[in-house]
């Protein structure tokens, strides 16, 4: 009641054909998954948005101003998203910070502030520096995050002055 030798063998042989088919197939799946990971925190993020301006709007577009630049908007989360109040050029009623951030010049803290309250707890993880799922830069009117797991230098955009956000894989 044992295997022989050659039984043994034929297994191993067997298992190695597998292993050597098999695993090119697994390597190149890490990239789709890294993309698709792109994709959800992007479409979340842009849906979290939508939805901000979409309670700005059930409001009257209007909200309790806190400073010449943004207003709080009530009736979202815990009521201290700042949002923007329009300047003519810029759209209102996009989310900006938690504590006075504008539209035309959000800081780095702005947008770590704008991932954190509008996706859930269990979203990727922001910083400014390493550590972390995506790297957070605030230049101009927007907020760019750059995805840091596949190594390739992915962004999600969120332009404060229109409310867009955009995903660029690489």
């Amino acid at each position: 009641m044992g295997f022989t030798m050659i039984e043994l063998v034929v297994v191993i042989v067997i298992l190695g054909i597998l292993g050597a088919v098999a695993l090119p197939r697994f390597m190149s799946a890490t990239q789709p998954a890294h993309n698709s990971a792109l994709k959800g925190a992007s479409g979340a993020l842009a849906s979290a948005v939508a939805l901000t301006h979409s309670q700005w709007v059930v409001n009257g577009g209007l909200a309790n101003p806190i400073n010449g630049n943004n207003i709080d908007l009530i009736g979202f989360g815990n009521g201290t998203i700042d949002l923007t109040d329009g300047d003519g050029v810029n759209q209102a009623g996009w989310p900006a910070g938690i504590d006075g951030g504008t539209a035309s010049s959000p800081s780095d803290q702005d947008c770590i502030d704008i991932w954190n309250n509008l996706l859930q707890a269990s979203a990727p993880t922001v910083a400014v520096s390493g550590g972390s799922d995506y790297i957070v830069t605030s230049p101009t009117t927007t907020c760019v995050y750059t995805y840091t797991r596949d190594g390739h230098g992915s962004t999600i955009i969120y332009n404060l002055s229109d409310g867009s956000v955009t995903s660029t894989i690489r």
